[in-house]
């Protein structure tokens, strides 16, 4: 299964095996399951919570990852408070 993204809408193509001619069949789902912003278009992952995100990897590339707990627990926190699932 692979990911499309077209405009503000995410897609998910479904494979199904090809029939006994060949054809490759693939379905697709319109996903609408992801958080919306004031404005009603869904938020992205990568443009929300910047400060916590840049602060997370800039602690990561310095201090590796188990000294900087506390700042991936906040970017989770900031995900989840926006509706992402994390």
């Amino acid at each position: 299964m692979g990911n499309v993204f077209e405009g503000e809408r995410k897609r998910v193509l479904d494979y199904e095996p090809p029939e006994k001619d060949g054809v490759v069949k693939l379905t697709t789902v319109v996903r609408h399951d992801l958080p919306q912003g004031p404005d009603g278009h869904p938020l992205k992952p990568c443009c929300v919570c910047l400060d916590e995100k840049r602060e997370r990897d800039e602690c990561i590339i310095l201090n590796g990852e188990e000294e900087c707990q506390h700042l991936i627990e906040a970017h989770k926190r900031c995900m989840r408070q926006l509706g992402f699932k994390v």
